[in-house]
């Protein structure tokens, strides 16, 4: 039958060898500090979901490029095509005229075509 040690015996053993043999101290972790942990956490959540929109509308109130800076080229292209286009259908009804005045024919304010 085997020999049962004690723990004082496996101590003065392992000092003997030159091994330090200290008494593991357990800390328990209370449950006011975990609350305190969880409190502080969520509350940094809430505030940087809080805070977040706030500091998204600031700047956008506050940009360097503001309103005043537009992109006006759409606009321009959109005013010359509509000038060309004038100007065509103007040269197109002074054609028109010159024609019907050769042809005896006299164009009606509402475009009816009427022959002399």
């Amino acid at each position: 039958m085997k020999k049962k040690y004690s723990i004082f015996e496996i101590k003065k053993y392992l000092n003997k060898k030159g091994f330090i043999v200290k008494k593991k101290i357990k800390i328990q972790d209370s449950g006011l500090n975990n609350l305190s942990r969880t409190f502080l956490s969520s509350l940094m959540i809430i505030s940087f979901f809080f805070i977040t929109p706030l500091a998204i509308n600031l700047s956008k109130e506050k940009m360097i490029f503001s309103k005043d800076y537009e992109n006006n080229s759409k606009n321009s292209l959109k005013k010359l095509v509509m000038h060309i286009v004038f100007y065509q259908i103007k040269i197109k009804n002074k054609f028109m005229i010159n024609m019907a005045m050769k042809d005896c024919v006299v164009v009606g304010m509402r475009g009816m075509i009427l022959i002399r």
